[in-house]
């Protein structure tokens, strides 16, 4: 390779290392992203006021709620070195009965963290349950230098219109909050789970 091609081949992959360092804001999206009845939202805490991005699933066959995306804050969090947001999020109005959501945050500051404070539904249906399901410890973002990242797995019944979210970065530099969601119905194992344990309750209450 010549020296003309070898200051290109550099100059390219600067240009490509450089729009990583900047936009690793998006680590481990959630594999459902693009089904249909899914949202993808992504919000800036970089630069000024919030601002946010939302974008449909693929071939979506529900309308969105008429709640517009919005989010708010920082404000003083409950943890001291807390700052607090507040977004609410539109869905799909349907039938389906289950909502998944994954919240990935990111920040700046080693010694930082960031999580979930409360997610609140509407409509809020007595009997309805929001569930922490997996998440991970705070993680290095690749190749950019004192940048952290987290992500909170959440299972929201029965499926609302829409959630307000109150995320709290502690002790942090907020980078971003990209948060994915799909309307869904429970997978076969759980429901022959569900099920099995139904006929173990109903042989028990018999004998």
């Amino acid at each position: 390779m010549n020296r003309r091609k070898w200051g290109g081949a550099c100059a390219l992959i600067a240009i490509i290392s450089a729009g990583s360092f900047v936009h690793a804001d998006d680590v481990e999206p959630a594999n459902f992203r693009g089904d249909p009845n899914s949202v993808m939202a992504k919000i800036d805490l970089t630069m000024g006021p919030p601002t946010i991005v939302v974008t449909e699933g693929a071939n979506p066959t529900y309308p969105l709620s008429t709640i517009p995306p919005t989010v708010s804050g920082p404000v003083t969090g409950p943890t001291p070195g807390g700052q607090l947001y507040q977004i609410e999020l539109p869905n799909y109005i349907d039938d389906l009965p289950l909502k998944l959501m994954r919240i990935q945050y990111s920040w700046f500051g080693a010694s930082g963290d960031a999580r979930t404070e409360t997610i609140n539904v509407s409509p809020n249906i007595p009997g309805g349950s929001i569930q922490l399901v997996d998440s991970i410890p705070p993680m290095p973002v690749p190749s950019e230098p004192n940048a952290f990242y987290r992500w909170d797995d959440f299972e929201i019944r029965p499926n609302p219109d829409f959630e307000a979210i109150q995320v709290e970065f502690i002790n942090a530099d907020p980078r971003w909050l990209v948060i994915d969601t799909i309307s869904t119905v429970p997978e076969p194992a759980s429901l022959t789970i569900a099920s099995l344990a139904g006929m173990i309750l109903l042989a028990w209450r018999r004998r």
